[in-house]
């Protein structure tokens, strides 16, 4: 049996062990764009920091490949998928044929059509390449601009601004954190944020890219004609799905490759995982979800029966030099909005010390644990999770 898996992150390396653990025959081969060997994505603002931590963020020595028998084929970009004739084709012009296929190509930095966006110095951060430029980059600038703040982009304005960047960091929210914390939670965490320098600009759109005199970025202007100073930007504004090389028709796809609990796409022979595929139209992005769904892909492919089991992982990130978690329902907006049977029952706990970045919400409905919230202080998260019902059953 051969399966060809395409992609490199956790998804795939993760479906490459679960398919030899499940057979020790099947030839399994990877194919991934990247010339690095997989690493954790998670990590890449070390490399912002220092290139030199780039051996530590390695998932496995190449070596690691070799004594699992799984060829690891670098520097392939997929062109086209040919299902009926259960065959790939690559950008460099070869072919490679499987029995079984698990796609894993993850996703790539979406860049809004902000006018200027082609100008020098204007920069996204999604692989371990473009680290290496980012942190290039930063070593000959003074004046950061980070647009979009989401998870990526907090880091990415905290990394700058560890290297003495002066850094702004530009949302649409008026507040960070929004749809991950209740509002005085992101409240709390936006002055935070400011507290260590760096400059948060809220309710705000981007309208353009201004080029200096040496025709690189200079400045960023407002959609309110507000200018700021920038002689470097990340973008960081969400990803999509990297299925350019699927004609339509050939998957059942809806921005990302529909799968089921198998992980199996609309072609038998074919299966998806991670940040490109989603399970009964849900999609989370995340690295421990991707792992699972990498490890079911893998096993099911190479002959094996297991099943992916769709949950609603806690919210988790560590940035700006604290931890965040939350989990459930916390709001009480929420609640009266979608669970209005619900909205008398429910309760809520909460603690804050502004002065050590400490926030604590518990919420609860008909007396049991639905929802929580841990900014600075997160050593309670393991009990409070497993104390947790969901808000349909509580």
């Amino acid at each position: 049996m051969d399966i060809l898996i395409l992609g490199s992150g956790i998804a795939a390396v993760s479906a490459a062990q679960a398919a030899r653990k499940e057979n020790s025959q099947a030839k399994i081969t990877i194919y991934t764009d990247d010339k690095n060997l997989p690493y954790y994505r998670l990590r890449l603002l070390e490399l912002v920091a220092d290139s030199a931590n780039k051996e530590k963020l390695f998932l496995h020595p190449a070596s690691w490949y070799e004594d699992q028998d799984i060829a690891l084929v670098q520097g392939h970009k997929a062109r086209e998928l040919l299902a009926e004739d259960k065959k790939v084709l690559f950008e460099n012009g070869i072919s490679a044929s499987y029995d079984r296929l698990i796609l894993a190509t993850g996703s790539s930095s979406f860049v809004p059509p902000i006018e200027g966006k082609e100008l020098p110095g204007i920069y996204t951060l999604w692989t371990m390449d473009d680290a290496h430029i980012l942190e290039k980059a930063a070593e000959s600038s003074k004046h950061a601009v980070v647009v979009g703040g989401g998870v990526l982009g907090l880091e990415t304005a905290h990394a700058l601004a560890g290297r003495g960047l002066e850094v702004a960091l530009i949302d649409r929210t008026p507040i960070l954190m929004n749809r991950q914390l209740d509002k005085q939670g992101a409240e709390l965490f936006t002055r935070m944020v400011e507290k260590l320098g760096i400059q948060f600009i809220g309710s705000a759109n981007t309208n353009a890219f201004v080029a200096g005199k040496d025709g690189r970025v200079s400045q960023v202007l407002l959609d309110d004609g507000k200018s700021i100073e920038a002689d470097m930007v990340v973008v960081s504004t969400g990803v999509y799905a990297n299925t350019a090389f699927i004609k339509p028709g050939t998957l059942r796809i809806d921005r990302k490759i529909e799968v089921n609990r198998s992980m199996q796409t609309s072609n038998p022979f074919i299966y998806a995982a991670g940040d490109v595929a989603s399970v009964e139209k849900s999609w989370y992005g995340l690295w421990q979800v991707s792992m699972a769904q990498g490890k079911v892909a893998g096993t099911n492919a190479a002959g094996g029966n297991a099943t992916y089991e769709p949950t609603v992982p806690p919210y988790r990130v560590a940035t700006m030099g604290t931890q965040i978690v939350s989990a459930g329902v916390y709001d009480e907006e929420v609640i009266r909005r979608d669970y209005p049977e619900k909205a008398d029952f429910f309760e809520s706990e909460v603690v804050e010390d502004e002065d050590h970045g400490i926030y604590r919400k518990l919420t609860y409905c008909d007396g049991n644990l639905c929802g929580y919230i841990l900014i600075g202080d997160v050593k309670d998260q393991v009990k409070l999770q497993k104390d947790l019902k969901p808000v349909l059953h509580a």
